[in-house]
């Protein structure tokens, strides 16, 4: 069988959901480059003299899961403290 026979694609769908009224577009798949990113940005911002903190890295990831998942737009200074930004998340 030929792989092309499959006619596999990949789904890019994306969900709604709403908080507090506002809707959030959530997609439901990143593609493997973007999964990518995200570890290595989440990687890189956790590492402390050569070390990764694990707590940074609980920050991060889950910080970055909602930047590449969602549309939500944050400002500078949202972003400027990543503790409280994951903490209000």
């Amino acid at each position: 069988m030929l792989y092309k026979d499959l006619n596999l694609k990949v789904k890019d769908q994306v969900e709604t959901i709403s908080i507090q009224g506002q809707d959030i577009n959530v997609l439901q798949y990143l593609p493997v480059r973007d999964k990518n990113d995200l570890v290595q940005i989440t990687l890189q911002n956790s590492r402390e003299n050569g070390v990764i903190n694990e707590i940074k890295l609980e920050i991060y990831f889950n910080i970055y899961i909602v930047y590449f998942y969602t549309d939500l737009i944050f400002s500078d200074e949202e972003k400027a403290d990543p503790g409280q930004l994951y903490d209000e998340l």
